[in-house]
């Protein structure tokens, strides 16, 4: 079977300006330049630089996959918006990891499977799974259960576990970005149903207490998300004043 490596980068945020996307073209002369999106493919060598750094630098989401069955998922994420104490409780080293950049947190799912994949198809693979981004950010760390359900099936199978992290809320109910994590990562259909069975129900914050929170904000706190939704901050805001009004 011959060799075949796949690495797709997304940017989701913002696009790359000129000068980002010629460093990123320099990588490789088969990579044109774009300003969402790098694809390499490799039949005889490696990629040229650390994918970690080059997601932190320029990109906010990257797919890898091997036809030997290595699997590979990062994510980067604005540093203000992710709670480190709740996404480290996942932590699985060498497979689940977590590293912070300057005003960046950058997650890392590296999976081998037990079989080589044979042929890929990556078409449209890291599209179903970029909504997996925005559940995170929202706080809802299913997808970081079910990447440490997929690293530790070895360790879980030999009994060399010693403290799991909590089973989140909302399992029963799988989103088609969750399910086709599920296939990426070979997460099997009777583990997943154990968790299942622990997983309670998710309570979402209603509008009538949302309403609440508002009406109780000070003038001068209204006055500033007024004044930074005027001067256009529209990059995650919504989000950052969801968690704002969570923390009343």
């Amino acid at each position: 079977m011959s060799e075949y490596q796949h690495y797709e980068f997304q940017a989701i945020d913002r696009p790359l300006t000129s000068a980002e996307q010629n460093a990123v073209a320099s990588l490789s002369s088969r990579v044109d330049p774009h300003p969402r999106k790098a694809i390499f493919t490799y039949s005889y060598s490696d990629f040229p630089a650390n994918e970690v750094d080059i997601v932190a630098k320029y990109y906010d989401a990257m797919l890898y996959l091997a036809n030997w069955g290595t699997k590979q998922l990062i994510f980067r994420f604005p540093s203000d918006l992710i709670d480190m104490d709740s996404v480290g409780q996942f932590y699985v080293d060498g497979c689940l990891t977590f590293h912070e950049y300057d005003g960046y947190v950058v997650i890392n799912i590296f999976y081998d499977s037990e079989e080589p994949t044979g042929w890929i198809d990556e078409v449209n693979i890291l599209d179903s799974l970029i909504p997996l981004r925005e559940d995170i950010l929202r706080g809802d760390y299913r997808s970081l259960y079910l990447a440490w359900l997929a690293t530790t099936k070895y360790e879980r199978r030999n009994g060399e576990i010693e403290e799991e992290p909590y089973v989140p809320a909302g399992l029963k109910n799988l989103s088609p970005a969750l399910e086709a994590f599920l296939n990426v990562f070979e997460i099997g259909r009777v583990e997943l149903k154990i968790a299942q069975n622990e997983s309670p129900d998710v309570v979402e914050m209603s509008d009538q207490a949302i309403q609440k929170v508002i009406g109780a904000l000070t003038q001068e706190e209204m006055v500033n998300w007024l004044i930074r939704l005027a001067q256009g901050e529209e990059l995650n805001l919504g989000l950052k004043f969801r968690r704002f009004v969570e923390t009343k």
